[in-house]
C-alpha cells in the first residue's frame, strides 16, 4: 500500500476520499471515473454504475464535522441530468459518516492499514440520496448555509442532522422539504463492509426517485 504523509492534511483528505469511493464502488458494483476523462478542474461525478443507471457522488466526513456540497457541483449536475441525460438518467449522493478523529495525532506512529481498518469499523450510518433531494435542499438556505473555507470552492454546509433525519424518518423529512414520498423508493437496511479481515455492519438508508 502506498505511503501516506499523515501530517499532510490535503493528502489525508485525498486518501479518505479515495477510500470511500472505492468502498462505494464495491457496494454498488460501480466503476470509478478516471479524472483523465475530463479536463483539469472539470466537475464530474466520482463513479458510474450501469447496473443502477446512475452516477454516484461520494461524500465522507467525521461525525464532528460537516459535509461540503460544492455549489459548482450542484450546478453542473443539474446540467448533466437535462434535457436528455447520458449515459445515466439519475445521480445519487452517497454520504458516509465516520468517527475517526485527530488523524494526524492518532496515526502519526501507525500505518495506512491501521487507518483503513479503523475507518471501516467507525461508520455509524450511510445515507444515499437522490440528486433531486440535494438540489431541493440547495435552494433552501434556511437549512443549508452557504460557506467558504480557504482552499475550497464555495459550498453548502450539510450537517449530520439532515442525514440522521433521513435515516430515522425519511418520509417525514421529504414532506418537510416539500417533496412527495410517493415519488421515491425508500429502503432501510444494514450492509456488511469489510477491509481485509475487518468486517463491520452499518445501517444504510436509500431514498431515490422511482
Amino acid at each position: 500500500m502506498a505511503e501516506l504523509d499523515i501530517s499532510n492534511n490535503y493528502a489525508v483528505r485525498q486518501f479518505i476520499g479515495e477510500f470511500f469511493e472505492n468502498m462505494t464502488a464495491k457496494m454498488f458494483e460501480a466503476e470509478l471515473i478516471p479524472a483523465r476523462n475530463f479536463t483539469k478542474g472539470e466537475v464530474h461525478p466520482d463513479l458510474s454504475c450501469n447496473k443502477l443507471d446512475a452516477w454516484l457522488e461520494v461524500k465522507a466526513t467525521q461525525e464532528s464535522r460537516y459535509f461540503k456540497v460544492y455549489m459548482n457541483q450542484v450546478e453542473k449536475y443539474r446540467e448533466l441530468l437535462r434535457p436528455v441525460p447520458f449515459p445515466h438518467s439519475r445521480l445519487w449522493y452517497v454520504f458516509f459518516t465516520h468517527t475517526v478523529f485527530k488523524i494526524s495525532e492518532t496515526y502519526a506512529q501507525k500505518t495506512v492499514e491501521d487507518l483503513s481498518r479503523d475507518l471501516v469499523r467507525s461508520i455509524p450510518r450511510i445515507v444515499v440520496l437522490d440528486f433531486s433531494i440535494v438540489d431541493t435542499l440547495s435552494r433552501q438556505l434556511k437549512i443549508l448555509k452557504k460557506w467558504t473555507e480557504v482552499g475550497f470552492p464555495p459550498f453548502l454546509r450539510w450537517e449530520h442532522k439532515i442525514n440522521r433525519e433521513f435515516m430515522e424518518e425519511p418520509k417525514n423529512k421529504l414532506v418537510r422539504i416539500g417533496l412527495k414520498p410517493s415519488d421515491y423508493t425508500i429502503k432501510k437496511n444494514t450492509i456488511e463492509l469489510s477491509h481485509g479481515r475487518v468486517k463491520h455492519t452499518a445501517p444504510i438508508v436509500l431514498v431515490v426517485k422511482k
